[in-house]
């Protein structure tokens, strides 16, 4: 059987989701609100789970925050909510571990699923599996700190700098969110990897595609993801450390229909080949010939005023309550279809 690509899958034209009010759930119902951030990023967790229990106040549910640790599960089962949101921040947590907890206590989890969190989680793996079903992704290379020690694989640093180009993205191969990203232009490419180990013991340095970069909010299942809204991403600076801290990002709104519909159906694309459900964002690069390039996948979302999250639901008119109620209702649904 011939290898299935995204053209198969997919259609040109973009769909946007539309999520209405009102949650399946009776008035009251108890939903725990996961929350935690390492430590980098355990304030904006916690900015992050208010915003949940504001929007779960808002449906008429009750938030029953519970904090990500070594005593989650326990806490989970003294809670004994019927539903949980993860709001956590956290890079130990991007494989899934939480949602896998959810699942061992029967406990239906919004947000996205343990083995979407895991396809995001390795970019390496990721990029191969996108480039394998037709979604465009740039070249790239991989570093290991073994590797450079045991084989001398930090010779050769020139050559591939010669091969991607002077513009290069150095990332750790596991991470979300942006942490540890940083540009370099020409620099000391050695060095910026080096710096990079400090985020992990694996780098990747990726050729960098000009052009607009946007963020797509992808929602629904693994066989027909769909988009709720998308947002344009801007830097406060390129020379910043790592681009996590340099990032903005605004409701997608000037922005063409036609670099839209591209950078929907690439988001798209990505989700329907990594088998993504439940909720993640996918970052894309359009070109100056109206290409999109895939830059990164994300299951771990930051659901403050200022992240994206925010900006893709400003663009497709949607609030954030609005966003809980439909993953609320579809995971219902899935609950009484199974029962």
């Amino acid at each position: 059987m011939p290898r299935r690509t995204i053209s198969d899958a997919h259609d040109a034209s973009p769909r946007l989701t539309v999520v209405s009010d009102g949650a399946s759930y009776p008035h009251g119902t108890p939903v725990a609100v996961i929350v935690g951030g390492d430590a980098q990023r355990q304030r904006a967790a916690a900015e992050a789970g208010r915003v949940v229990v504001d929007a779960l106040v808002a449906l008429g549910c009750e938030p029953l925050v519970v904090q990500a640790g070594p005593s989650l599960a326990g806490d989970l089962q003294a809670a004994g909510p019927q539903a949980a949101i993860v709001a956590v921040l956290d890079q130990r947590l991007a494989d899934g571990a939480v949602q896998d907890v959810c699942a061992e206590l029967e406990i239906a989890c919004v947000g996205a699923t343990a083995p979407a969190l895991r396809a995001c989680a390795d970019r390496v793996v990721a990029a191969e599996r996108l480039a394998a079903h037709g979604v465009p992704v740039p070249d790239q290379r991989l570093f290991t700190r073994a590797a450079i020690h045991a084989v001398g694989l930090g010779a050769v640093l020139p050559r591939t700098a010669q091969a991607l180009g002077a513009d290069v993205m150095i990332k750790p191969r596991f991470g979300t969110g942006g942490l540890g990203v940083k540009r370099v232009r020409g620099g000391d490419l050695a060095g910026a990897v080096l710096n990079t180990f400090n985020y992990g013991d694996a780098v990747v340095v990726e050729r960098v595609v000009p052009g607009r970069e946007l963020t797509v909010l992808m929602t629904g299942a693994a066989d027909e993801p769909m988009a709720v809204g998308v947002a344009q991403v801007s830097y406060k600076s390129e020379d910043s450390l790592a681009a996590a801290w340099a990032r903005e990002f605004q409701p997608a709104d000037d922005v063409d229909r036609s670099s839209l519909g591209v950078a929907v159906n690439a988001a798209r694309g990505a989700a329907w080949a990594l088998g993504l459900s439940g909720l993640s964002t996918v970052d894309v690069i359009v070109d100056d010939d109206g290409k999109a390039w895939v830059i990164d996948v994300d299951g771990m979302l930051d659901w403050r005023s200022t992240g994206v999250l925010s900006a893709c639901l400003v663009h497709g008119d949607c609030t954030a309550p609005q966003l809980v109620a439909s993953l609320l209702r579809d995971i219902g649904a899935a609950m009484r279809l199974a029962a």
